[in-house]
Parts: structure tokens; sequence; C-alpha cells
């Protein structure tokens, strides 16, 4: 059998996964803020039937190929704090031709990354973690508990020292 050239004889007849399949995908599960991550866009795979025409038949062999679609062309956008009055938005950048963006977060809290590709829209939500503990938060924890342990302490030092069976007069501080 004669095998009509190699363009004209394989035909797509059809495609078996719907488009807009595709994800996001981080390249670590925990991000670090100021440090570096990568954002890939995985796209779906689909399944082409192609078929193989002969030149003395009208029938041929047919196979299906899996392909997968382009990940190139995706803008990416990332929203700090999402649906919070104190929202965010930067733009990341778009997918080179391996599907991949580089991103560096700039503030710790939750993160909700989309990437947009005509009227395809992809979206997943990260937590980004401070790099070290925050002195702030270090300077609040102490205040707060020489407040609450101090003011306890006080208290029982001021009710110790009085013997039981004295009497105790209000507002002078001594028996």
């Amino acid at each position: 059998m004669k095998k009509i050239s190699a363009l004209a004889g394989l035909l797509a007849l059809g495609l078996a996964s719907a488009a807009g399949a595709a994800r996001l995908a981080i390249d670590r599960a925990s991000l670090v803020r100021d440090t570096p991550a990568v954002i890939r866009v995985v796209p779906d795979s689909v399944d082409v039937v192609v078929r193989e025409f002969f030149a003395d038949s009208s029938a041929g062999a047919s196979e299906t190929v899996r392909e997968a679609r382009d990940p190139s062309g995706w803008t990416l956008y990332v929203e700090y704090f999402p649906n919070s009055s104190v929202v965010r938005d930067d733009s990341i950048g778009s997918t080179g031709i391996d599907g991949t963006v580089t991103w560096k977060p700039v503030f710790a809290g939750i993160v909700s990354v989309k990437a947009r590709r005509g009227d395809e829209v992809l979206a997943t939500n990260v937590s980004v973690k401070f790099p070290s503990m925050p002195v702030g938060a270090v300077l609040v924890f102490a205040v707060a508990g020489t407040i609450l342990f101090g003011g306890a302490g006080w208290s029982i030092v001021h009710l110790m020292e009085h013997k039981p069976g004295e009497r105790r007069e209000e507002g002078t501080g001594s028996p």
C-alpha cells in the first residue's frame, strides 16, 4: 500500500479532552517572603485521533496520540491579602515556552495567584511565610507577658503580705 505524503496523510479527527483543564503548580509547598519561587502552568493533555489514509483505500489505520497543549502566553498576577480591605495587586509576567515564571513574594500572608490567557483563567491560593520571626511580634509578646504575669505576681505578693486575722485598711497600703 502506498502512503500519501506524511503531511496530508495525518488528519486529526477529534479531541478527547476539554480546553481549560490546565493548572498552576508552584515549585515548593512553603513559600518564604523575598525568596524566589517558580510558578509553572501545567497544561492539560489532549488525545488526538490520527488516521492515515492510503492511496488505494479510503480506510486506514488510526491511532490515538497524547499531546500537551502549549503552556506559553499566560499572564500571571498575584493578589496579596485577598478578600480583605487591604488587597494589593501585582503583575508577575508572562510564561515562556516552558510555561514558567519566577516570582519573589513581597508580603507574607495569603496570596491568590491567577493566570489569564484569553478567556481562560487559572487560580490557586498559597501561603507566604516570614523569613524569620518578626522583631515586632517578639516585642509585643514580651510586653504582653510582662503585663500579664507582672500583674498576677503583684496581686499575689500584695495578698500574701498580710497575715490572716489582721485587719487591713483600704487605701493606706499598711496594716
